[in-house]
């Protein structure tokens, strides 16, 4: 039941890892003053608040011993992402 447990949360921090794959940030230039601003970030933030819930849930399983720093990493990631959004 263990590894059971383990397999599916490291599946599910795969699955997080991919979905970011085909995430594409708009770029636009802001007015004409050389400075490009990031547009359409709405879904990205919300992807990304999702996934720091998700992490955060999973940090709090019995089972995520095996793959905590690949986790943690991952949390600190989206977190950065999220600052800079």
């Amino acid at each position: 039941v263990a590894a059971e447990k383990q397999y599916g949360l490291e599946k599910a921090l795969e699955a997080m890892k991919e979905e970011w794959n085909v995430i594409e940030f708009i770029v636009k230039e802001y007015k004409e003053t050389g400075t490009s601003v990031v547009g359409g970030v709405d879904d990205i933030i919300t992807l990304l608040d999702d996934h720091i819930v998700k992490t955060q849930t999973m940090r709090g399983s019995p089972f995520i011993e095996p793959i905590r720093s690949e986790c943690e990493e991952w949390e600190k990631k989206l977190k950065y992402a999220q600052s800079l959004l």
